[in-house]
């Protein structure tokens, strides 16, 4: 396979799985902070902080990934974000949890912008049909990972959601590395 297919391919796989534990970040921590008493207003206070500062750090990231290479800030961007996602399950104090959604938030936007780079970088021929391939694959993350939360949870229990964001993390590092 040549290395845009490759990259293609294998960028997509890496979008699913950074779609897939975005949903996660969106669901496990809303059954989670239901469970613990934080209300609807709060929840929605954090993920936006995430998003927010998700947004504002996206053109730094791109400039850094350009100067660093992709394949550094795609494994430093994986630990931090399943590592942020996992401690938010171990804390029930507000302003610990705002830091989290905020280092998850810019974690988040490191793999968005470095999987688009990584995935798209050497498309040349036929670009519409490689790009529409690329955001079904990475898009069908949101599907998954909006339903098996909610039956993981039901089945197993809201602490062991948090560890298998650990256990889908060290999947997809083990396939950054490689």
């Amino acid at each position: 396979m040549d290395e845009e297919k490759s990259r293609l391919y294998t960028g997509a796989l890496f979008g699913f799985l950074q779609s897939l534990l975005m949903a996660f970040s969106i669901a496990i921590p809303a059954f989670y902070f239901n469970s613990i008493g934080v209300s609807l207003v709060v929840y929605a206070f954090l993920l936006s902080i995430g998003d927010v500062i998700s947004f504002l750090s996206k053109p730094i990231i791109g400039n850094l990934t350009d100067r660093f290479g992709e394949k550094n800030f795609l494994i430093v961007g994986v630990l931090v974000f399943v590592i942020s996602l996992f401690l938010i399950g171990q804390t029930t104090d507000v302003l610990l949890l705002a830091m989290l959604k905020i280092v998850s938030g810019v974690a988040g936007a490191i793999l968005f912008v470095v999987i688009l780079i990584y995935g798209l970088r050497k498309v040349k021929a036929t670009p519409d049909k490689k790009v529409g391939l690329f955001g079904g694959i990475k898009s069908s993350g949101w599907i998954f990972g909006l339903l098996i939360p909610g039956l993981f949870i039901s089945t197993f229990g809201i602490s062991n959601a948090f560890n298998l964001i650990l256990v889908v993390g060290l999947f997809w590092l083990i396939a950054t590395i490689h």
